[in-house]
């Protein structure tokens, strides 16, 4: 006991006991997420691979925090210059633009604008080395919901469209002014990109997406797998600089609301909000409707079967994904509905759609003639429209006085919109749906801006009907629609 007790022996008891504390408090104050973060994220981008990068760049819960990133995605066979261009579809500035009219709502000193795309080619993919039904977009399952509402469920079904080895991203400045406005940069030259470590991620991010020009008739699948690289790279890259991944703002156009809902079924603690406008979520009633081999929808727009497959010949793998693949957009909305409370209720999603006016068909008719007969005299074009205008009020005048038309008009559309419901699995239901979709009254949602009461109407945009832009049957889906009437279409809206 006095040996125990000595000066010594108590001396280096104290001591042990310090050197313990001292131990336990560093042990405690060390970060280990940080530590684990700092080394899995050591490397360059490109040096991981797809499926590591994809598992990095993935959030595992849902942020308290605002955004910090808002996408602009464009659609089918379209490009950054759909967001902001000269009106000769070249990208340039356009203060009018969404991207310019975001970042001057959020304020010039707290926002920056940039393009973002990715140049890899696939292997084997495209032109005559696949047949039809390959080439098309897979459906998903709900049944294998894998990590984070099926991340690694859907990275297996696009490993197909993904080259070996990814050349990296391109992001350009727009953001530098010149003359008084900003400057946008030719995306189309890669000496004139610049590295992520350039942009202030202090500010708010603004990336306007540019698909890969040589491919853009492809599948959403494919345009998917450019889309999801670039957002794991730059997720990636901020996660390094800042220690915590991003969250996005998902804002897209026509055929770029299946891709960023993509996006979001495969990262859903990444997307705060989709906005889409006109995206096809259940395909196109007109662009469905043939008769034979004749599609009057898609030669209006100029589509043709023009695409070689290793088993014949017909519309581009994105047009066919548009207009009738049941299977993949039943499959996304199955995927959604079944996982939105565990996965999905935390996002805004907000598909706005628009519907037209007997006018705006009227003067659509008027535009087409005029097209067909190759007129470009301008009082003469003139002279046509305002018949048209004149017809239109015509029609007004006479479905208002005779109300009694008017009221068995709506009951027969009425009885076409149960049939329709009936009919949806058959071959009838694109031709019935077609004609259900003109209405005597404008639908019961949430408009943006103007509409009119009295004017019959057309639940279509003459290319995505109104129940498909709107995402009908999709959980928690804040719908906004718009009406376009003749002077819209006038005007070129």
């Amino acid at each position: 006991m006095k040996h125990f007790l000595n000066k010594g022996a108590v001396g280096r008891l104290i001591a042990g006991l310090l050197a313990v504390a001292l131990f336990i408090a560093l042990f405690a104050n060390i970060d280990f997420k940080s530590v684990y973060a700092d080394s899995a994220y050591s490397q360059e981008y490109t040096a991981v691979d797809d499926e590591t990068l994809d598992r990095l760049s993935n959030r595992s819960n849902v942020s308290e925090e605002a955004p910090q990133i808002t996408v602009f995605m464009h659609g089918f066979g379209s490009q950054a210059f759909h967001w902001c261009n000269d009106g000769k579809n070249n990208f340039a500035y356009q203060a009018s633009s969404m991207p310019e009219q975001l970042r001057k709502t959020i304020g010039e000193d707290k926002s920056e604008i940039f393009v973002i795309k990715t140049e890899y080619e696939p292997d084997e993919f495209a032109g005559d080395s696949k047949n039809k039904q390959d080439a098309l977009s897979t459906p998903i399952s709900s049944t294998e919901k894998g990590d984070n509402g099926g991340s690694a469920y859907l990275q297996g079904l696009y490993k197909d469209y993904k080259a070996e080895t990814d050349t990296g991203i391109f992001l350009y400045d727009c953001n530098q002014k010149e003359s008084g406005n900003y400057f946008y940069p030719d995306i189309y030259n890669k000496n004139l990109s610049i590295e992520f470590s350039q942009a202030n991620i202090g500010s708010h991010l603004i990336l306007i997406f540019d698909q890969y020009d040589s491919w853009k008739e492809e599948s959403n699948d494919f345009v998917y797998s450019q889309f999801e690289y670039c957002l794991d790279a730059i997720s990636y890259q901020y996660c390094r600089r800042t220690g915590t991944l991003p969250t996005y703002n998902l804002v897209a156009h026509s055929r770029g609301g299946l891709t960023v809902m993509q996006y979001a079924l495969a990262h859903p603690y990444n997307v705060a909000s989709i906005y889409t406008m006109g995206s096809p979520f259940d395909g196109s009633a007109l662009g469905s409707l043939s008769f034979g081999d004749a599609n009057p929808c898609l030669s209006l727009a100029k589509y043709e079967r023009s695409y070689k497959y290793s088993d014949g010949v017909d519309y581009a793998p994105g047009i066919l994904d548009i207009i009738d693949h049941k299977a993949v957009t039943d499959s996304y909305r199955s995927f959604w509905n079944d996982n939105y409370t565990a996965s999905f209720s935390h996002i805004n999603f907000c598909p706005i759609g628009s519907y037209v006016t007997a006018g705006f068909f009227i003067q659509t008719i008027v535009e087409a003639i005029c097209g067909f007969i190759e007129l470009e005299n301008e009082t003469a074009v003139g002279i046509l429209r305002g018949i048209g205008l004149f017809a239109e009020g015509v029609f007004d005048g006479y479905s208002i006085k005779r109300i009694d038309k008017h009221l068995k008009v709506n009951l027969l559309l009425s009885t076409l919109n149960i049939l329709k419901e009936f009919s949806r699995d058959t071959f009838l239901y694109p031709y019935i749906n077609a004609v259900a979709n003109l209405q005597t009254t404008p639908p019961a949602y949430e408009h943006i801006g103007k509409y009119s009461l009295t004017n019959f109407v057309y639940l279509d945009d003459l290319f995505i009907d109104l129940d498909s832009q709107i995402a009908k049957g999709y959980k928690g889906a804040n719908v906004r629609v718009k009406s376009f009437d003749s002077f819209d279409q006038m005007a070129g809206e």
